[in-house]
């Protein structure tokens, strides 16, 4: 994306510096102008949104390493209640007006219990 980015911008650089030398059909240079800069812009978002899916998915890599070294440190089986391990679990509860609870675990996984 980076390339594609800088290539567009030096296309567009030069695009700019070939109208200020040269006499040119403005429509048509308009035209060239408009269809670059918008393949900078589409190229710009496509790596705005592939860094955003990035940062989430090393949040989530996080969480799991958090959760597995919680588990490790807690033995091979789990009899009480761990504060910790509960914790590197779930992410929030919420508690339902028909009787219910919804479970969210940090992983995104939501369980309704009634």
């Amino acid at each position: 994306m980076q390339e594609e980015m800088a290539v567009t911008e030096d296309l567009k650089r030069r695009a700019i510096a070939k109208n200020a030398s040269v006499a040119l059909n403005q429509a048509g240079y308009q035209q060239q102008y408009d269809d670059l800069d918008r393949r900078f812009k589409a190229a710009f978002a496509r790596l705005k949104a592939i860094e955003t899916e990035r940062a989430e998915r090393e949040s989530q890599r996080q969480s799991v390493k958090s959760f597995v070294d919680t588990l490790m440190q807690s033995g091979d089986i789990i009899t009480e209640f761990s504060a910790e391990l509960w914790s590197a679990v779930v992410d929030h509860m919420t508690v339902n007006a028909k009787r219910s609870v919804t479970v969210v675990f940090r992983n995104q996984i939501e369980i309704t219990v009634r």
